[in-house]
């Protein structure tokens, strides 16, 4: 027999009020309209992520929370410079040339 699961048809719900907002945002001409629908797309949204994250932690064992809790930072997922950025941004101005190597563009 199946086991319930909770929270379940409430993300559903959320996703589905989520994606109708956002189709209806984009065939929609009147800006109230739009900025109704909008509103709704980022509260389904908002709602999605936070059932989302509960239902992750509800449904893992204690030894393993902070594990698979990590594995969602986005941080992780960016491409990290080895430079700070300060130094990064340092100096003059540069602009890719066509050859792919960056040049100083020179005062006019």
């Amino acid at each position: 027999m199946c086991q319930p699961r909770p929270g379940r048809p409430a993300l559903i719900g959320a996703v589905l009020l989520w994606g109708v907002s956002l189709t209806g945002f984009g065939l929609t001409s009147l800006l109230p309209l739009a900025l109704v629908l909008l509103a709704l797309a980022g509260l389904g949204d908002l709602i999605s992520e936070t059932l989302r994250s509960a239902l992750l932690q509800h449904g893992t064992p204690d030894g393993l929370r902070g594990r698979v809790s990590s594995l969602w930072r986005r941080s992780r997922w960016r491409r990290r410079s080895r430079r700070p950025v300060t130094e990064v941004m340092e100096g003059p101005p540069r602009v890719m040339s066509s050859r792919g190597s960056f040049v100083i563009p020179s005062g006019r």
